[in-house]
């Protein structure tokens, strides 16, 4: 294991502060278990999808989204899986409470090594930008300032869209395009033309991203732009945290920006920390949307791995959160917190994910008593915040049970 603790400037799903990991079960080398003026805001070629029953197009999303859940889970089982050890970084702090000394709290970084790069892979990118009255003229300009300043970010193999939305919302492409100069050039037409008005469906729009197709081969990632604040369709916070992360159920990631301090930050936390993403909130003015954006952008520009899955043993009697993880990147570590009897010596874990046309996976033995690092005494909070966060997105999903 490398010895170098994993650098942690990045965000942590569901709070603006860090990034995301999970656990689900596995087993090594075998398959994994089930462990102002609306006229303006026309771009030149927008995709608008006609109107249908809600019935209809909600049945037709639910069960493209089943369908595409199946491949990714299909893949998982079937593909081969190549160890990965040697190419992680893995750190491990750890503190003990004096007022509960029966227990161990501890947090895992885990990130590519420096020095023996892993290969970044293709994503699937829609940039997402909320134009409602209450974004403001002012903000938007600076929403379309860091939308074209993202779009210049993307890497050759990469496929994206951009998708606007008020109470409706609209692609500027009808599907995933490749990153070439020509089709950057139309987005930033697209994003060019964008104005605020209107009422704002955060859900209904969020199902719409589910018409954009998934390969299970491509991280599919979405960056929403907004203040989180919803005043049209589904309007209750927890309703919509709950319906679209059980429909997604992972097979997108979501990433978020809170354009302004006084954002919706319950919403646009629990959205991605239940949806493998994470989340900032500028607190600044709305000048400082472009370097918010550029910020959070550049730290999911690389992705090395996708649909991960963690596995920590019986044994070790821990309890960690988050249960989902965010794809790995190059740059941005994955970290996750837990608690376990002081007795435990080893933790023993399995990650798992996928790389384009192959699988990725690693074991790893942490020795909690030789190879942690005096870990501060914030470390029992964080870990209560992760629970907190999993049982509220539990909540969300499941009111009557």
């Amino acid at each position: 294991l490398d010895a170098n603790p994993a650098k942690a400037d990045s965000m942590i799903a569901g709070s603006a502060t860090g990034d995301k990991f999970g656990i689900q079960p596995g087993e090594k080398g075998g398959k994994v278990a089930k462990i102002d003026n609306p006229s303006q805001d026309k771009p030149d070629s927008p995709t608008t999808p006609k109107s249908e029953s809600p019935t209809a197009a909600e049945s037709d999303i639910e069960k493209r989204a089943h369908e595409t859940q199946a491949k990714i889970a299909e893949l998982q089982e079937n593909i081969g899986y190549v160890p990965i050890d040697d190419l992680l970084s893995v750190n491990v702090e750890t503190y003990s409470d004096p007022s509960e000394p029966d227990k161990t709290f501890f947090r895992v970084s885990i990130q590519p090594r420096g020095d023996k790069p892993i290969p970044i892979i293709p994503k699937d990118i829609v940039f997402v930008q909320d134009v409602s009255g209450s974004m403001t003229s002012e903000g938007v300009v600076f929403c379309r300032r860091a939308m074209s300043a993202a779009l210049k970010t993307l890497n050759a193999a990469d496929r994206f869209n951009v998708v606007s939305f008020r109470d409706s919302f609209q692609n500027c492409f009808p599907d995933w395009v490749p990153a070439t100069a020509a089709n950057v050039q139309k987005a930033d037409t697209f994003v060019d033309g964008l104005r605020s008005f209107g009422t704002t469906d955060v859900f209904g729009s969020l199902r719409a991203l589910m018409t954009l197709p998934r390969d299970p081969r491509r991280p599919m990632i979405a960056f929403i732009v907004t203040d989180g604040k919803p005043t049209a369709g589904l309007t209750e916070s927890a309703s919509i945290i709950g319906d679209f992360s059980a429909l997604n159920n992972g097979m997108i990631s979501i990433y978020m920006l809170g354009t302004k301090s006084n954002a919706n930050a319950y919403l646009i936390d629990m959205l991605t920390y239940c949806n493998r993403g994470g989340s900032s909130i500028n607190s600044g003015d709305r000048w400082d949307i472009p370097a918010a954006m550029a910020k959070s952008c550049d730290s999911i520009r690389n992705p090395v791995m996708g649909d991960i899955t963690v596995a920590f043993d019986a044994a070790s009697a821990s309890e960690v959160y988050p249960r989902q993880t965010a794809n790995l990147y190059k740059d941005t570590p994955l970290q996750f917190c837990g608690v376990c009897p002081n007795s435990t010596d080893d933790l023993i874990f399995q990650v798992r994910g996928l790389a384009s046309d192959k699988g990725y996976e690693a074991l790893f033995r942490l020795n909690l008593k030789r190879q942690a690092k005096a870990g501060s005494k914030d470390l029992p909070g964080l870990w209560a915040h992760q629970k907190m966060y999993y049982l509220v997105g539990q909540y969300s999903r499941h009111p009557d049970q």
